[in-house]
């Protein structure tokens, strides 16, 4: 039987902070953002437990509610590429 380490879950509150600033990725409002930590969706989800914090995407609370009352609502792993390459672009994040 093989066991696997459980990882603590990554945090960091910098990487939050910018993704709040960002517009909707579902909708674009401007208004503030909450962090929405991907829904299990092929993306190697956790059950019963929040995602990393790298694993967000910014959502208006309305979208928010939708993708929770509809995990396919919108494309969860688009719009998480789409924050994941911005980051990279404006140096939120770096590659050692």
């Amino acid at each position: 039987m093989t066991h696997f380490l459980k990882q603590e879950p990554f945090r960091s509150k910098k990487y939050m902070t910018w993704v709040k600033s960002l517009p909707c990725s579902a909708c674009a409002m401007p208004e503030s953002s909450d962090p929405h930590h991907l829904i299990s969706v092929g993306l190697g989800g956790t059950t019963g437990g929040k995602e990393d914090d790298s694993l967000i995407i910014p959502l208006c609370r309305f979208c928010h509610n939708l993708v929770h009352a509809n995990k396919m609502a919108i494309d969860q792993p688009y719009y998480f590429m789409k924050v994941i390459k911005q980051a990279f672009r404006e140096g939120v994040i770096t590659v050692i």
